[in-house]
């Protein structure tokens, strides 16, 4: 969704510490919307380290939780409606 690069969604039973509300599926991003222009490219550090989760878009700290439910799994990539792709996607471990 344009504009909510950032914004955690909680569907199949995942959750995190923050998520107090259980109602409300959506943790939305700390600050404004800083997507680049359609089609530019947009960078994303995602960082899962010592159970907490980070999100950065573009180089800005956009999210972040502690205590991921689940706390392994699959990585899902995926677009709202529209094609989408995907470059440059590296999987890092730091241990």
């Amino acid at each position: 969704m344009a504009g909510k690069a950032g914004d955690f969604v909680f569907l199949g039973g995942s959750d995190a510490a923050e998520r107090t509300d259980k109602e409300n599926l959506v943790i939305p991003k700390m600050e404004e919307s800083n997507e680049v222009s359609p089609g530019e490219w947009n960078a994303y550090d995602i960082i899962n380290r010592n159970d907490s989760l980070l999100v950065y878009v573009n180089g800005l700290l956009q999210n972040m939780c502690t205590m991921p439910v689940p706390g392994k799994g699959h990585i899902g990539l995926q677009s709202e409606g529209l094609a989408i792709e995907f470059r440059n996607v590296f999987l890092i471990s730091y241990n």
